[in-house]
């Protein structure tokens, strides 16, 4: 029995004893009801899930959106490192890119088609054609033009070349979409340039010495370095510039891929 228990048989209790058995007994039950009242009802369980489903409902779109951008980023830089990568072996089996086989000085498909197939495609994996100029689209890539060529990587990343100049002048873009149908610059596609004189692959608008505010709020980009294309560009919707949304890949390239609060992913 319970320990200080008395038992009945064959003895006489006294006043005390019938006390001290009553109190244990009473405690006995006490645990008992403490044991039963510790499940749920079914009011409960029903306020509690609803609580649970009000902060998913507030939370869920932010983890969300947090995860597509990490995604985001993470493509673009990798398609960004495959690509320089590229034309850094196209260079030191073709030596400076200001003497490569520019066959054609105007901005057209034949002339994007050379860049493309001789010093680019041959030194990545896995690339599928998706199309010429903005019929490219259609496939689900990007176009950077519509002299342009697309292609699409085996990780789903597709990116489109045009090439614009000749000979020493002029250079090529290359967009990159991180997904099938990427349409929103800064989001889901991202823009670079490749520089004929300087054999580089920048963000597009790259310019030297630029200070983070001037990026967001707007500034003066030479494309090619070369006069040939001078535009108004920021990396935001409001700015009062041409071009509002064309900064945000140089944006993501000064703060080291990262996505900051002021942003404007979505907004």
């Amino acid at each position: 029995g319970a320990r200080g228990f008395i038992p009945l048989k064959d003895k006489i209790l006294t006043h005390l004893q019938i006390d001290q058995n009553n109190i244990i007994i009473n405690n006995i039950l006490s645990k008992r009801e403490v044991y039963m009242k510790k499940g749920f009802t079914l009011a409960e369980v029903l306020i509690t899930l609803g609580i649970i489903g009000v902060v998913a409902a507030m939370t869920l779109p932010t983890l969300m959106q947090n995860y597509q951008k990490k995604v985001a980023v993470e493509r673009a830089k990798k398609a960004y490192a495959e690509i320089s990568l590229a034309l850094r072996h196209a260079q030191a089996d073709h030596g400076d890119p200001k003497n490569w086989d520019y066959s054609f000085s105007n901005d057209n498909g034949e002339n994007t088609q050379l860049i493309a197939e001789k010093y680019i495609l041959p030194y990545l994996k896995g690339v599928e054609f998706c199309g010429n100029g903005y019929e490219a689209l259609d496939n689900g890539c990007v176009a950077a033009g519509s002299a342009s060529r697309s292609y699409r990587l085996a990780n789903g990343t597709n990116f489109s070349i045009a090439a614009y100049g000749g000979q020493n002048v002029g250079g090529a873009v290359v967009s990159v979409g991180i997904k099938k149908g990427a349409k929103t610059i800064g989001v889901d596609k991202f823009a670079f340039v490749y520089n004929y004189k300087t054999g580089l692959l920048k963000p597009y608008g790259y310019q030297e010495n630029l200070k983070r505010e001037d990026i967001i709020n707007g500034y003066t980009a030479d494309i090619y370095d070369d006069g040939r294309q001078v535009i108004n560009i920021a990396c935001n919707e409001s700015a009062s510039v041409e071009y509002p949304l064309h900064a945000c890949t140089m944006l993501l390239f000064y703060d080291n891929w990262q996505i900051k609060d002021d942003y404007p992913w979505g907004k």
